[in-house]
């Protein structure tokens, strides 16, 4: 999409908006899927964005989908995925959406604790069903455990199950009428930009999966490598190098051939996937001067990109931006939204041509953890629009809210 088209669905729609581009989104997924061995599937991490309309490109696109809530389950089955292409994790799944799982017969449920193992187990008895299920193993890699920006593995995280309680747990499920292990899954982390260390993971945690199985006489028939391919929303990282992951990928898989026959290989992706298909579009209200400083007051802010704002980061960035359609000279800004905190800064000292009322700020790289990541009921501010441009044509994916909605859900009592 051009700026001039961007610009126009902005008018068009009003903003706030996110406005994604599923023709971006398809070529992306092939893109990937084309460099890694036929064997490998991706699954999308839906956690990214649980949009109907971005759902429904990439099931077209036979992609698996990784779920982690009930209401994650409801939207891939509505969105027609096929249940055997469904993986379900999370570290605390309730009983309500466990007893959903096992009556959705999807690919396999990846338990993270032994008391899962016997809940499922509990439920599958009760309901007299035999249960594929999963285990998410907690690794702790040699390489240092902290190296992924958002780190799930190591002490102090709470994902999995703890290598050295395996063997209890593989026990309880052979002992099981109803349960059938199927699938072992280790996600290391996320926002990971060097490919070489993607690799280091993926490679150990062959070894821990090889062991397991051959230690324990297993038939597992899917094993789930995670994913954590980094994003540079402030440009000062180099992009991913998927093509050279996928070179290197080929060749640990011919080094491990014999060990994946007969197996599903599984990599999620979300942030990768999606990101760079996705913009979010704000209006300038106002321009003003504080103290010297130059500051745009957009409408759309922190509960509605709450990515973008660096919130709780030790250290910010600046997503890459720019004012559209504007030739004026440049300034240094800070961009703040509408809310009353000061966490609402979508831009810190920021170079931009010189803005003012009605023109429209770009932020780009935010097709994944958008508005569903956000605080989107703060200070009550209607929920942004949402855009897909798919095959030339332009679909709704969400509405704007109203402001009425602050009262959505609430019981009006009478004191």
């Amino acid at each position: 999409m051009d700026d001039r088209q961007i610009i126009n669905i902005a008018h068009k729609y009003k903003t706030p908006l996110y406005l994604f581009d599923g023709d971006r989104l398809e070529e992306t997924y092939f893109n990937m899927k084309k460099v890694l061995p036929d064997a490998f599937e991706f699954f999308y991490s839906v956690k990214a964005n649980p949009s109907y309309g971005i759902c429904r490109i990439l099931q077209k696109c036979s992609s698996g989908i990784e779920v982690a809530s009930a209401g994650e389950l409801h939207l891939a089955l509505e969105a027609g995925f096929d249940n055997k292409k469904i993986l379900f994790t999370g570290p605390g799944k309730t009983y309500s959406e466990l007893e959903f799982a096992v009556d959705s017969k999807i690919l396999a449920i990846n338990a993270e604790s032994y008391k899962e193992i016997m809940l499922i187990d509990d439920i599958a008895k009760a309901k007299n069903k035999i249960v594929d299920v999963g285990l998410r193993i907690h690794p702790n890699f040699k390489i240092e455990s902290k190296n992924p920006a958002i780190s799930m593995m190591g002490t102090g995280t709470q994902f999995g199950v703890d290598i050295d309680e395996i063997p209890e747990i593989l026990k309880y499920i052979k002992s099981s009428k109803n349960l059938n292990l199927v699938c072992f899954h280790v996600y290391a982390g996320s926002q990971i930009f060097q490919p070489d260390t993607t690799l280091a993971y993926f490679e150990q945690t062959i070894n821990i999966f090889k062991e397991l199985i051959e230690k324990n006489d297993l038939h597992i028939k899917v094993l789930d490598f995670g994913g954590g391919f980094g994003v540079s929303y402030d440009g000062k990282n180099k992009p991913y190098d998927f093509e050279y992951f996928g070179a290197e990928i080929n060749k640990l898989y011919h080094k491990y051939e014999d060990f994946f026959q007969g197996k599903k290989l599984v990599f999620e992706s979300g942030r990768l996937l999606l990101a760079e298909s996705g913009v979010f579009l704000t209006e300038v209200q106002y321009r003003k001067v504080l103290h010297d400083k130059v500051f745009l007051i957009t409408d759309g802010g922190m509960n509605h990109n709450s990515l973008s704002t660096f919130r709780e980061k030790k250290i910010r960035g600046n997503f890459l931006m720019k004012i559209l359609d504007n030739r004026n000279e440049e300034e240094t800004v800070t961009v703040a939204g509408p809310l009353c905190t000061p966490e609402d800064i979508l831009g810190r000292n920021v170079t931009l041509n010189k803005a003012d009322r009605g023109d429209i700020l770009c932020i780009k790289n935010t097709g994944a953890y958008g508005s569903s990541f956000s605080p989107l009921g703060f200070l009550g501010h209607p929920a942004p629009c949402e855009v897909l441009i798919y095959k030339n044509n332009e679909y709704y994916l969400k509405k704007h809210g109203v402001f009425k909605n602050i009262l959505n859900g609430q019981e009006i009592i009478e004191l």
